[in-house]
């Protein structure tokens, strides 16, 4: 089946722990992309993100302080030792740690073969295409779609548009800013509302749902 899942990125705690209480409502998992030297992952409740890991919702890996990976900002080797070195840095805390979410969305081309030597999927941009994400892609070389500053109407599109072209994709966006976009309100109340049409699809045997690991492993049979 074609695979969806959703992922929020920065670690805001207050508005990921919303997340996750609205997750588990639904019997459903989603992702966290962190960053690896961040004091939040040091504070108090860094604890709960392990603990939610542990239930099945996915840690990856942010980079270490969530500079753009361009050729202003990186060497390769600097590069490399960025994206091990938070890597490393999330999984001495106990988290698993299988995939990797570029900042901002880009990443130098140069820089992508370190991807596919440590990770097990990775995202390198954001697309609107509903065929950017097939059979034959290459799972550290894939692209996400943004939540926020789009109408509910056009994600569900998005969605059905993947689901005929059998495509994997994840859905993103950042609880932080939970309160308005200038399109439209981004909030839970979005979210729950994405997550339902995303259960539909799966109850009515259209669509894979789970993690992006559980979708990675089940879409590439890994």
């Amino acid at each position: 089946l074609p695979c969806l899942s959703i992922h929020f990125d920065d670690m805001n705690y207050n508005g990921d722990a919303q997340v996750v209480e609205l997750f588990k409502k639904y019997n459903a998992v989603c992702g966290f992309a962190c960053l690896g030297n961040s004091t939040r992952m040091t504070a108090d409740y860094a604890e709960d993100y392990l603990l939610w890991n542990k239930d099945g919702f996915d840690i990856i890996n942010h980079s270490i302080d969530g500079k753009v990976f361009d050729t202003t900002n990186y060497t390769y080797s600097t590069a490399l030792a960025a994206i091990m070195g938070a890597k490393n840095n999330l999984e001495k805390r106990g988290y698993v740690v299988n995939g990797f979410v570029a900042p901002s969305s880009s990443m130098e081309e140069s820089f992508k073969s370190i991807l596919r030597l440590s990770q097990g999927f990775a995202f390198t941009t954001s697309t609107i295409s509903p065929t950017a994400n097939g059979r034959n892609a290459d799972r550290c070389d894939l692209h996400r779609y943004g939540m926020q500053g789009r109408t509910l109407e056009q994600i569900k599109s998005f969605i059905d548009d993947c689901i005929t072209n059998d495509q994997i994709i994840t859905l993103y966006g950042h609880t932080a800013d939970f309160g308005g976009t200038a399109d439209e309100t981004w909030n839970l109340e979005k979210v729950e509302a994405i997550l339902q049409y995303a259960i539909e699809k799966r109850n009515a045997g259209l669509l894979f749902f789970g993690s992006t690991t559980e979708c990675v492993k089940y879409y590439f049979d890994v």
